[in-house]
């Protein structure tokens, strides 16, 4: 078909086929790395949340472990106070007499 132009039209069915067959190849291509990204996306998404719960969790070891230091001292001289209180008894009760008896070689005989 001869346009008024000078230029010539032809209608090629293989080169058209052609053309569909590369369309569609790169319209599945595309889809494939939009599939890809979306995956990877997920995954960055779990991995911010698993370090959203490290955060919390370390923010709560360093609540833990700042208590104020007048509170370790009154934990730790209500241990010195139970210690001693458990050697007075010792010292003073049935478990000094206990102990007594094994003071030699020859308790442990009896």
């Amino acid at each position: 078909m001869a346009l008024g132009t000078g230029f010539e039209f032809v209608y090629d069915s293989a080169n058209h086929m052609t053309a569909l067959q590369e369309l569609q190849q790169q319209a599945t291509s595309a889809t494939q790395n939009v599939a890809a990204v979306l995956k990877q996306v997920d995954q960055y998404a779990k991995q911010l949340q698993q370090y959203e719960t490290q955060l919390m969790q370390y923010a709560q070891q360093l609540k833990d472990a700042a208590l104020p230091a007048s509170q370790i001292w009154n934990q730790a001289q209500g241990t010195m106070r139970d210690m001693m209180s458990l050697v007075n008894q010792a010292q003073g009760g049935q478990m000094l007499a206990y102990l007594q008896q094994y003071k030699d070689l020859n308790g442990w005989h009896q």
